[in-house]
């Protein structure tokens, strides 16, 4: 009979189990590195490959929990992996830690380390409303993902102003290679938007050097792949809330609980007034990146039991590091959420080894790296907001009216706070300090409230109007309000289910998150003259996509910047003239579009542009004829390239005063 001491020791791995785990790992390791260097492995089936392998990680037995954990890194942290260039040829960001993680799965199989079993998720009942959430996310953007030409691709993506500046800064990230070589002195230093956080653009730019190539290429493969990016990375966000909404211990087991949040969750992201349809459809992808990270946040902080585990650290790490670059306000909700996580004040909960608090260590290093990155990126002009003058700037947003704004949080503090009353009364410290935490939560809102406020007050004092900071605020308070109002309501019902009075209480809170979806979902439009009916307004915008990618009748609008910038074959500041001038601001996008697809987006050259076309120039004084436009392009900037319609050329070369101007077309 074997002693049970000498039957572990015999199943330990030995020295040949090691040797042979880091030969066939390295072995992986390095002929996913050759087949991408040689061409047979990349697009899109690397992206698939490379999703599973880290989905492989057993960093959770359960499925909606290790979703949840890496979608918060590979979005959160696309800002940190884009800093520094790639100096190997051939490979992608993307494509190298594909290999590291598939190499490092091989050898810790071949080691005897970790079984098969553990690398295969358990998927419960409870997670099927979130994958059936992410597909209805799916279908509101499938206009986008499922882009078939660059036209329609262009048509849909100048239906929101906003998308001109982050494609533009998008190409600027893989023109240079890194975030780095954006901010220090030299061939970018004069270029527009060297200063905005990057963080979603980082993202797009590193699928996009997977589906389209690292190499820059024509215009029409520029825009389908960022497109289809774009679409890619807004269905993350969606998905990452949606599976951690599932991956709740007070919501896994209970599939009711798991479909009723999670239809309060998709519908606000998907449809709402602020989100990801609506929020894409006007050029804010960045914004929802950020918000949806913020959102993650509470969900983090009601999972860890303990503040120990690398995965969970890692993923909160990333949160901070996201909104850092994407829409750095945020940050103060975000740290109000992420203080809950000291509650309740126990030394259980802290790392009970070495290695745990090496994670913590680790993790709180990565977001200072982060934050100081952010910061170095901010404030180098204007355009980051490094000021709080930088509120009092203007602009287009619609994320919902002011009433939309304060229902989500004012019921998530309440729902916070009777939880936390409630916890005395609960045995057990998981659930316990798990009502805790969801009461301690309630400074999450309070805090993206009084930050709203606070911003109310300052633009009222200086420009005696709200303006566009104090609706995306409280847009990005709204929504992440939303997540943690089905977090805490989860809560709140497993918490009362028992007596007739608890049924009772839990009937009302079903009643309440009933007509919180009702709002959310977009259908009703509450205001403070009345309450209406209307289109979800994510709704509305794919059918406007739909409408824009299949128009009636040829729409040769949607071209000009595209075949502008076909024409333009040097170097130098170039612009484009529309035929049809109107006295609107038209032109101006039009110049955006070139500029952005030909890389040469600058301060000056935009400068010229707005001083023509500008919001602030009123209409009659905009130029009205397309001679006009030329001479005072030329005017401004004698040396540039100036592009117009083939049928506008004849004429402006014969005029005189225009000589010595350089006129093309396409």
């Amino acid at each position: 009979m074997v002693h049970p001491l000498a039957a572990v020791r015999a199943a330990r791995p030995t020295g040949r189990p090691l040797v042979v785990g880091l030969t066939t790992g390295s072995a992986a390791f390095l002929l996913l590195i050759a087949a991408q260097a040689a061409g047979v492995l990349g697009g899109w089936t690397l992206i698939v490959l490379g999703t599973l392998c880290a989905l492989a990680v057993p960093s959770s037995r359960e499925a909606g929990r290790r979703i949840f954990y890496v979608l918060c890194i590979a979005i959160g942290m696309a800002a940190l992996v884009v800093w520094l260039p790639l100096p190997v040829a051939g490979v992608t960001r993307w494509g190298l830690g594909t290999a590291a993680i598939a190499g490092t799965l091989v050898a810790l199989l071949a080691a005897r380390r970790v079984s098969w079993r553990r690398l295969v998720p358990r998927v419960r009942p409870a997670d099927m409303p979130a994958f059936l959430g992410v597909g209805f996310a799916a279908w509101c953007l499938e206009p986008l993902w499922a882009i078939s030409d660059a036209p329609s691709a262009l048509r849909l993506l100048r239906l929101g102003w906003d998308h001109a500046a982050h494609f533009n800064m998008v190409e600027m990230i893989r023109r240079s290679g890194s975030l780095a070589g954006l901010v220090e002195p030299g061939e970018f230093e004069s270029m527009a938007y060297r200063n905005y956080p990057k963080g979603f653009h980082a993202g797009a730019a590193t699928v996009m050097d997977v589906t389209v190539g690292r190499s820059v290429l024509d215009p029409s493969a520029e825009l389908m792949g960022y497109a289809q990016a774009t679409a890619l990375i807004s269905l993350g966000v969606v998905a990452l809330l949606l599976f951690g909404i599932v991956a709740l211990p007070q919501v896994r087991r209970n599939l009711l609980l798991a479909t009723a949040m999670s239809v309060l969750v998709t519908l606000a992201f998907t449809v709402g007034p602020a989100g990801a349809g609506t929020l894409i459809f006007y050029g804010f992808p960045n914004f929802l990146v950020s918000v949806g990270l913020l959102g993650a946040i509470p969900l983090l902080a009601i999972l860890l039991e303990r503040v120990s585990g690398l995965t969970a650290l890692l993923a909160l790490s990333a949160c901070f590091i996201g909104i850092a670059h994407n829409w750095a306000i945020l940050l103060i909700p975000a740290a109000a959420g992420a203080a809950a996580l000291a509650f309740p004040f126990r030394r259980g909960r802290l790392p009970r080894s070495r290695g745990g608090w090496a994670a913590l260590a680790v993790s709180a290093a990565l977001a200072a790296v982060g934050g100081l990155l952010a910061f170095q990126t901010l404030r180098g002009g204007p355009q980051g907001g490094t000021t709080v003058s930088q509120l009092l700037v203007n602009g287009g947003f619609y994320g919902g009216s002011r009433t939309e704004m304060l229902i989500a949080p004012a019921l998530a503090v309440l729902v916070c706070v009777a939880v936390g009353l409630r916890s005395a009364r609960l045995a057990g410290h998981s659930r316990r300090g798990r009502a805790v935490r969801v009461g301690v939560l309630a400074l999450f809102p309070t805090t993206g409230l009084l930050l709203v406020g606070a911003i109310a007050v300052y633009q009222l004092t200086q420009i005696h109007e709200l303006a566009y900071y104090f609706f995306k605020t409280g847009a990005a308070v709204q929504l992440a309000s939303t997540v943690l109002l089905a977090a805490a309501s989860a809560t709140f019902v497993r918490l009362v289910s028992g007596s007739t009075r608890s049924r009772a209480l839990a009937a009302g809170t079903a009643v309440v998150l009933t007509m919180v979806l009702v709002v959310y979902s977009g259908a009703v439009n509450p205001t403070s003259e009345g309450i209406g009916l209307r289109v979800p307004p994510g709704l509305e915008a794919r059918s406007t996509w739909q409408a824009a990618e299949y128009p009636e009748s040829d729409d040769s609008v949607s071209r000009i910047d595209e075949l502008a910038a076909s024409a333009v074959t040097s170097d130098g500041h170039r612009y484009v003239v529309p035929s049809e001038l109107d006295g609107s601001t038209a032109p101006r996008l039009a110049n955006q579009w070139l500029f952005a697809l030909t890389g040469q987006w600058t301060d000056a050259g935009y400068k010229v542009i707005d001083e023509l076309w500008g919001d602030s120039v009123p209409r009659s004084d905009r130029p009205a004829t397309v001679a006009e436009a030329v001479r005072a392009l030329y005017a401004a900037d004698p040396h540039a390239v100036i592009i117009v319609a083939p049928e506008e050329l004849p004429a402006l070369r014969s005029d005189s005063s225009l000589d010595r101007a350089t006129i093309v077309s396409w």
